[in-house]
């Protein structure tokens, strides 16, 4: 099986075949973020200027003269950030699993990793932990306590043909037990008759 060693100013380790999967965020922002970080017009499906909060037995809505928000194209906006890192000169080995850290004599040095099947390892100087809610390293660490993290379940689909308000310039956020007990479900538009609809709760 070997073992390879990368060679590379930067390195991104994905454990999916394909960047941009799996695509599940409902990608809701500020759009201060797309200058901030310099993102193209071409990731953000839709601009929305209102907010709806709905309750049990009243609701608010929030208008501004101004965009307030947008819902991106998440799998565009990661393919976009991963031809920038490209760019500046990193690495990306897909279908790859970090699996462990390398260390030696106590200190962090590199990752261990598993691609399809083969052992490869990677010296780094920074490592970032992108392992999501498992935290899989930091953990490992002692950085993060995942025993004190409130776990929540969530549900969303891409809903089309929906009669929208306001052209779907409108998000909509619902409190209350009827639809999300212990948590709240949302409409995000990403287009003037379709949107991310969806609800999270904790267990």
């Amino acid at each position: 099986q070997g073992i390879g060693q990368a060679k590379t100013s930067g390195l991104v380790v994905e454990r999916s075949a394909e960047i941009g999967e799996p695509n599940f965020s409902t990608a809701g922002t500020k759009p201060e973020l797309l200058g901030e970080f310099d993102l193209p017009k071409s990731v953000v499906l839709k601009s929305w200027n209102s907010i709806i909060i709905q309750g049990p037995n009243s609701h608010a809505k929030l208008c501004y003269d101004r965009i307030i928000g947008c819902t991106l194209n998440f799998r565009a906006l990661r393919q976009f950030l991963i031809k920038d890192a490209i760019a500046s000169g990193a690495d990306v080995w897909t279908n790859t699993q970090a699996e462990n850290l390398l260390v030696e004599n106590k200190k962090i040095i590199g990752l261990e990793c598993n691609q399809l099947g083969k052992k490869i390892t990677a010296r780094a100087s920074i490592i970032v932990d992108a392992t999501g809610i498992e935290g899989k390293f930091s953990t490992q660490q002692g950085l993060r306590n995942n025993k004190k993290t409130c776990l929540g379940i969530g549900y969303e689909q891409l809903m089309t043909n929906l009669n929208l308000n306001n052209e779907g310039n409108t998000v909509y956020i619902g409190f209350g037990s009827t639809f999300a007990p212990a948590g709240y479900s949302w409409i995000f538009p990403t287009a003037k008759n379709e949107a991310k609809v969806g609800v999270g709760w904790s267990p």
